[in-house]
């Protein structure tokens, strides 16, 4: 029998927390299509697989903390949550740099990656668990570096810094990040059709949990991933101030392919280019489609920001942006900003093209 089964992995998460309560079952669906696909499509090499059932273990287990903290502390969930600000677009679109900078304005909130991989502490946990989680997130992040070298050039990563709130969504195992790490196309069907509000459900009980145990600021978050499901963030923060990226196409796509052969290569026998190019293709004609949706329902909710515009004056965009949020940049900010960008590594800039993917301009979407 396959260790990629969803009912023994869910019945070993239950023994290993020594809980039956995961947190609702809304999440079961989605884990049990992504599970199986893995299983059946993504072509893990073994040592992969058996990474891949550790990190979904680790999953359910912080469904089960979490279940564990709202039983002991239900006022945890109850926590203010102001309207948060999300940054999105497609990804290798600045979404990072301008979080980044973002998270540096007085006032604003941008969560760290071992926050973020750990919303909920278990109970009973030590007075240093903080340090503990750091000290994982770490370590994890040297295994990134060990087994994908490339990788921190095209989106880096640092424990102790802002990143991507998909690591709320992880846990519902409703996220496009397991798509682009995996050649899952029954997956991405799914994706494509599954109501993703019980999933942001999920992730604004975790925002709040992150508040009662750290409050202050105005939560700054960012994830390319709610492109593609803009239209369950806006039901369930209909307060959320969304900010856009958007790149040339032509640039855009081909990176994203580049991503995910990065994430793909370290995992599994790499698929021809053309075959990813496709793959990729309908996942950025998907995600275009939910961002102009979403912004003919609420226009006003939405700023569109041009990559180019944020990396030929990234201070200036910022203080534009701010503006936008009825605040602003004020010279504690600015210095910040640009403190920030002075300690920012150069990388050699990578070309890559839609004919190395097999694909040319006339297969993309109309801007």
């Amino acid at each position: 029998m396959s260790i990629l089964d969803p009912d023994l992995l869910i019945e070993k998460a239950q023994q290993l927390v020594r809980s039956g309560d995961l947190l609702g079952r809304a999440w079961e669906p989605a884990f049990r299509v992504l599970v199986e696909a893995v299983a059946g499509e993504a072509r893990l090499r073994p040592v992969r697989t058996e990474r891949f059932v550790a990190e979904l273990l680790g999953l359910l287990a912080t469904r089960a903390r979490i279940a564990a903290l709202v039983r002991a502390r239900p006022e945890a969930a109850e926590a203010p949550l102001p309207a948060p600000v999300v940054i999105t677009g497609l990804p290798r679109t600045g979404t990072t740099l301008l979080h980044n900078l973002l998270a540096r304005v007085p006032g604003h909130r941008g969560y760290r990656l071992w926050e973020l991989r750990a919303p909920a502490f278990a109970l009973g946990a030590p007075l240093d668990q903080a340090r503990r989680e750091l000290a994982a997130t770490t370590e994890t992040l040297d295994w990134l570096e060990a087994h994908a070298p490339g990788f921190g050039a095209i989106h880096p990563m640092a424990a102790d810094a802002p990143d991507e709130c998909n690591w709320l969504l992880r846990p519902t195992f409703t996220t496009p990040v397991f798509s682009w790490a995996n050649h899952i196309p029954s997956y991405e069907r799914f994706l494509a059709a599954v109501d993703h509000r019980p999933a942001y459900r999920d992730w604004e009980l975790q925002l709040r949990l992150l508040r009662w145990r750290s409050p202050g600021g105005v939560p700054v978050l960012k994830d390319p991933g709610h492109l593609w499901a803009l239209d369950a963030l806006l039901d369930v923060r209909p307060d959320a101030r969304v900010i856009a990226m958007a790149r040339d196409l032509r640039e855009a796509v081909p990176s994203l392919c580049s991503l995910c052969t990065a994430l793909q290569r370290m995992e599994a026998e790499p698929r021809p280019p053309g075959e990813l190019g496709r793959y990729v293709l309908a996942m950025v004609e998907r995600g275009l489609a939910s961002l102009a949706r979403a912004r003919d329902r609420a226009p006003d909710r939405f700023l569109a920001v041009e990559y180019r515009e944020l990396v030929a004056d990234p201070v200036g965009t910022t203080g534009a942006i701010v503006r936008w949020l009825g605040r602003a940049l004020d010279p504690i900010g600015e210095a910040r900003c640009r403190r920030f960008l002075a300690t920012q590594p150069r990388h050699p800039r990578h070309v890559y093209t839609l004919a190395d993917y097999g694909l040319d301009a006339r297969d993309l979407p109309a801007a």
